[in-house]
């Protein structure tokens, strides 16, 4: 079973595939991913920092020297004399540049190393004397989300919290649907205001008219504007909330996108027959917005669960 099968288990309703085309070639499940690993062993280490260890790997030289190039933490460096393995002190770079210094009295010993970096490169000393040296770092990995769970996907990362990594990357597809949701409804709302102007070359003496764009105008704000205006001042939509990971915020704001819309279609079911295409819109909005608020109730689910892996109530 892949990572993409374990997050559609965790996704409702929703799919992958049906909900999330644009990510759905894995590439865009693939980064949630990533992220996903960076994240865990980010709260690992500030909840669970005897865990840190499972996401390491050693690398282990003859040379005193080790380019670190890439996103790597240094958790233990060691030099090996006589069979005997000695850690290494970390020091700044002042005091490893001294070191390099011969008859320095910063000059490491093989039964004393130290290392430091100098120039984006680890640097352990003593150079010679020691027979060998480990580098031990967290390296985060790459995954693949079409490919199954397993030691080498991602590496560096224990399989028993493979679960968990899926259930990270199902709240940010789950997000990735409900952005993609919040841009449907602002589309459909658009096109029934121009519907209205279609419709009433005026409205100057039709004040239902009026109140239905106000309704709209102000449901569009809601899902995907800018501002709100009016005596409330500015108003952040919930697609900036959906952006800002709050779905709290998200929920309390289309709930009150949600009453405009029903204020829009209760004044225009009591219009002309002319406005009656008007509903099949508003429709859709409904609908969008009630696919929205269960996708936040999904997430609020999975977010309670990942967190509890880490932080016990």
């Amino acid at each position: 079973m892949s990572y993409n099968d374990l997050i559609n288990d965790r996704l409702g309703t929703f799919t992958i595939a049906a909900d999330a085309t644009a990510i759905a070639d894995g590439d865009g499940v693939d980064g949630f991913l990533y992220d996903g690993v960076m994240d865990i062993i980010e709260n690992c280490r500030k909840y669970k920092p005897h865990l840190i260890p499972l996401f390491t790997t050693t690398t282990s030289q003859s040379g005193n020297t080790l380019a670190n190039n890439g996103n790597a933490d240094i958790i233990n460096i060691t030099a090996t004399t006589s069979t005997v393995v000695y850690p290494a002190r970390f020091v700044d770079q002042i005091e490893i540049t001294n070191a390099l210094i011969s008859g320095s009295i910063y000059e490491a010993t093989a039964s004393d190393p130290i290392w430091g970096i100098i120039d984006r490169t680890i640097t352990v000393l003593p150079s010679s004397g020691p027979s060998a040296y480990g580098f031990t770092r967290i390296v985060p990995d790459t995954v693949d989300a079409s490919s199954a769970p397993n030691a080498t996907n991602p590496s560096n990362f224990p399989v028993d919290l493979h679960s968990l990594l899926a259930t990270y990357g199902a709240i940010k597809v789950l997000g990735h649907i409900a952005a993609n949701k919040s841009h449907d409804a602002d589309a459909h709302i658009t096109t029934a205001v121009t519907k209205i102007d279609e419709l009433f070359t005026t409205t100057a003496d039709n004040p239902d008219i009026v109140d239905i764009q106000d309704a709209l105008t102000k449901a569009q704000n809601l899902i995907d504007g800018t501002t709100m205006g009016g005596d409330s001042g500015t108003a952040e939509s919930a697609q900036f909330w959906l952006l800002d990971e709050d779905p709290d915020m998200v929920s309390s704001t289309v709930s009150v996108a949600s009453q405009e819309i029903t204020r829009a279609t209760t004044i225009m079911t009591a219009l002309d027959k002319k406005t009656s295409s008007l509903t099949k819109y508003t429709d859709l909005v409904a609908i969008l917005i009630q696919d929205i608020q269960a996708i936040l109730t999904i997430q609020a689910s999975l977010r309670d669960e990942y967190r509890a892996f880490f932080v016990q109530a």
